[in-house]
């Protein structure tokens, strides 16, 4: 690794974990790394439930129920995202904490510490809960106090500085283009994204099951302390975040929430009975109400749509190459901007310029001198927006574009349905093309 910056960090927070793997595995073993993992927490959460209610039917709904209905569950899947990498980690470990397997628990949580901070705090939590209570102390449960370190040696090992991931995430209200979350609406703004997801039922089974529990599982309160402190620890985590001025709470930092939530959504039917069958009948009626509620048919839709959408900007982009590599051949041009979520197809189609190749998002999210992007082509795609870039939408109107401040000029090249192409130049300087007509 060296200090600079591969490009997957513009938009991440460096995590060490991931990056192991994105360094030294291929992609295909990534994914099948991480259906494992996810196959293996599943098989742990039910272990879970049987621990909690004496069966794994209020597991098996309650993990079913929110790997395949919330949306950031499988579009993360589908992405091989950081999340099941991390979700997997924390549900196993939350398993051998349990069962009182310190051991097992402190190394899950600190491989859970390289990917995710929050689960820092779900450590401090967990160590207090044990402390406080009446049973046998382990040193593997300081385990996860590690991650912080690792992390700090990472950074500056890989970056030349040890607080590198805080300057990335300093960045993302630049590279996102999404306001900061103020403590005192905090909780609302949360919630109502988070409802867009899992409707408003959830919420409302999920803490009516929580205030049964108090009134009519008393006895039990303490065995569900641990499963609620992991429930609500990421919202405490970003709540206290948000008092540095703001925070970006991202729905899929609250998933490892959604999933326990979903075991109390579940368990509802626990409380008043006895007979399993009787049981696992409500919950597949519960499950099936559930799905209706939550997938309309305008979901599926936009699904669709989007699926289109993406496969004709496909369609646009490569036939694009043929029309770029003219007019890099004529302008010589300096760079070729391009959009950032897109760059790694460009590089494909034109390796030979592979390091003269940026985008809007790195050069603002680096603070990077856009005059120093003089004379180069820029390849702008409509309605593909990416945090920062969606302020360039201006240039889907196909005319020229001065820069006032900067003196330059965005010339029209080329125009398509899906894309435009613009020569960045000094405004007053003639192109190749331009001299040539003379």
């Amino acid at each position: 690794m060296t200090s600079e910056s591969p490009s997957y960090f513009l938009s991440e927070t460096p995590k060490p974990l991931v990056a192991f793997f994105f360094y030294f595995f291929s992609p295909p073993f990534n994914y099948l790394l991480v259906s494992f993992l996810i196959s293996l927490s599943f098989f742990y959460f039910l272990k879970i439930s049987e621990n909690f209610t004496g069966s794994f039917f209020t597991g098996l709904f309650s993990f079913l129920y929110a790997f395949l209905f919330f949306e950031d569950s499988w579009q993360n899947l589908l992405s091989v995202y950081w999340v099941f990498l991390y979700i997997p980690l924390m549900i196993i470990g939350f398993y051998y904490f349990l069962i009182k397997n310190y051991w097992k628990y402190g190394i899950l949580n600190l491989l859970a510490g390289l990917i995710r901070p929050e689960s820092w705090f779900i450590a401090v939590i967990f160590l207090f809960l044990s402390f406080f209570r009446k049973e046998r102390k382990s040193i593997f449960l300081f385990l996860p106090f590690l991650a912080p370190l690792i992390w700090f040696f990472f950074d500056l090992r890989a970056f030349s500085n040890p607080f590198y991931s805080f300057v990335i995430t300093a960045r993302y209200p630049i590279i996102t283009g999404i306001p900061l979350v103020k403590p005192e609406e905090f909780f609302l703004i949360v919630f109502k994204d988070l409802s867009n997801q899992t409707g408003w039922l959830f919420w409302i089974i999920s803490f009516l099951v929580l205030i049964l529990i108090i009134f009519f599982q008393r006895k039990k309160l303490k065995n569900y302390l641990d499963l609620l402190m992991i429930v609500v620890s990421p919202f405490i985590f970003y709540f206290f975040l948000s008092f540095r001025g703001g925070v970006l709470p991202m729905r899929r930092f609250f998933l490892l929430s959604l999933f326990f939530l979903s075991f109390f959504l579940f368990h509802i039917f626990d409380i008043f009975l006895e007979k399993k069958s009787v049981k696992f009948l409500l919950q597949t009626i519960l499950f099936l109400f559930l799905f209706f509620i939550n997938f309309p048919i305008d979901k599926i839709r936009d699904v669709k749509w989007n699926l289109k959408d993406e496969e004709e900007k496909m369609i646009a982009l490569e036939t694009s190459v043929p029309l770029i590599k003219n007019f890099l051949l004529n302008l010589k041009p300096k760079y070729l901007i391009v959009p950032f979520r897109r760059k790694a197809i460009f590089e494909y189609y034109f390796s030979e310029i592979k390091e003269n190749l940026e985008s809007f998002r790195e050069i603002i999210a680096l603070k990077k001198n856009i005059k120093d992007y003089e004379n180069s082509v820029v390849f702008y795609l409509i309605k593909d927006f990416a945090g920062v870039e969606m302020y360039f939408d201006f240039l889907s109107q196909f005319r020229s574009h001065l820069l006032k401040e900067e003196n330059l000029l965005f010339e029209p090249l080329s125009s398509h349905p899906w894309y435009r192409i613009y020569f960045l130049k000094r405004s007053g300087v003639l192109t190749a093309e331009e001299i040539d007509c003379y």
